[in-house]
Formats: structure tokens, C-alpha cells, sequence
């Protein structure tokens, strides 16, 4: 992407008001910076989104794609500020895939200590949505209670650690976008029947960046919805 189109894409972002709105376009927009031998750039998005949550997992990113040490350090920092238990494990758990990744044995090792501080001991009292999240992080640390077998072993159980888009749900100005965990069946389907079957029996949200690729004439049409939507 040449830095003009960069340049394009940073000022659409900024004029995007809503956090939950703009954590997709900011994840696009690093992995382009980052494509382009950018990594000043990318660390400047990342730093610039809203929510702290998506703060830290844009640095974490940008830490993880550069191996870069200090960025690690200050994605720590930001994970560090989280008030919810359930954000402060999936952080940690995300931080671990990395050190582990990284062979970092010393900070995977301490990391994990600090999960086993905040990681509950059972899930009777957890939503259905965090078990998940709890239950992984459980399983990391009686996989290291004693001592470090394998990296490789850890970094494999941390793997799935909740995506850099996030396990919760996001409340945007227009309407709660639910997590998506498995799409409708679209095996066999040529790719213009799959984004049908999708956009009927899908949530439009996790669909609508196909269908603009696709079709990208589409897009006016949805903004204007959009905006129309927003206004009533």
C-alpha cells in the first residue's frame, strides 16, 4: 500500500467516532503499515485506538510482528490498567502465546505467575462466555505448576487465546454485534452462493466486508443505511 492510500485510510479512520467501529479498519491498517516496512507507523495506530483493551492487543500486535521487546513491555503496561478479571486473563494469555513463540523463558515464566494470581480456581460463578477464557487459563498454569516443560507446549495451549479481534461483544451506536463462532455451512458452494447463504441466515455484520469485496459498488449503499439508521 503506498503511503498515500496509508495516509487516506488513517484520516477515515479518525473521523470513525464510535470504538467498536473502528477496531477492524485499525487492525487492517497496522498489518498494511507493517506490509509496507512501516513499523513506526503501525505503533502509531495501535497507540491511537480508543478502548484500552484494543490498545493492548493493537500494541501487542505490533510487538509480536517486529519482536519488539519495549513494545511487549508497554502492551504489559496497558494490560496491567484492566479492571476485569476475564480482559486481564485474556491479555496475559495473549502475552504468553508471544513470549512462548518467542522463546522467552524467563518472561513467559513470570507472566504466567501472574496468571495464576487472577485465574479463578472454578467457573460456577462465571457467565457461560468466559468459561472459556478461565478454563484455558487454568490449563496453562497447572501446565506449568512445577516447571517449564516446552515452550513450544505453552505456546501451543495459548495459541487459541482469544483472536486480536476479541471474544467479547461490541455495543456500537447502531446495534450489538455478537461474537462470531461458526458461520452457515457453505461447503460446495461457489463463492457467489456462499455470500448469499451468508448475508441470509448470517449476522450482517460478520458478512458485510465479503459482500464489499465482492461488490465494492455495494458500499455507498451501506453507509447510506448506515447514516439513515443512525439518524432515526
Amino acid at each position: 500500500m503506498a503511503a498515500a492510500e496509508l495516509d487516506r485510510a488513517e484520516r477515515a479512520l479518525s473521523r470513525v467516532a464510535d470504538p467498536a467501529l473502528e477496531w477492524r479498519p485499525r487492525l487492517d491498517l497496522i498489518r498494511a503499515a507493517l506490509a509496507a516496512g512501516l513499523p513506526e507507523r503501525a505503533r502509531a495506530v495501535a497507540r491511537k485506538a480508543d478502548d484500552l483493551r484494543d490498545r493492548a492487543a493493537a500494541v501487542l500486535l505490533v510487538a509480536r510482528d517486529t519482536r519488539d521487546g519495549d513494545l511487549l513491555d508497554e502492551a504489559e503496561q496497558l494490560v496491567e490498567a484492566f479492571t476485569d478479571p476475564i480482559d486481564t486473563m485474556s491479555g496475559l494469555l495473549r502475552m504468553i502465546a508471544v513470549t512462548a513463540d518467542w522463546g522467552d523463558r524467563a518472561r513467559t515464566r513470570d507472566l504466567i505467575g501472574r496468571l495464576a494470581a487472577v485465574a479463578p480456581p472454578a467457573e460456577e460463578d462465571l457467565k457461560a462466555g468466559f468459561r472459556l477464557v478461565a478454563g484455558q487459563a487454568r490449563r496453562v498454569v497447572r501446565l506449568c505448576s512445577t516447571r517449564i516443560r516446552s515452550l513450544t507446549e505453552v505456546a501451543e495451549e495459548t495459541s487459541g487465546a482469544g483472536t486480536f479481534i476479541g471474544e467479547r461483544r461490541y455495543e456500537t451506536a447502531i446495534s450489538v454485534v455478537p461474537a462470531r463462532y461458526f458461520g452457515p455451512p457453505t461447503k460446495d458452494l461457489s463463492p457467489e452462493e456462499a455470500l448469499l447463504k451468508e448475508l441470509t441466515e448470517d449476522d450482517w455484520a460478520h458478512v458485510v466486508e465479503d459482500l464489499v469485496d465482492r461488490c465494492p459498488e455495494a458500499y455507498p449503499a451501506i453507509i447510506a443505511e448506515l447514516d439513515a439508521l443512525a439518524a432515526d
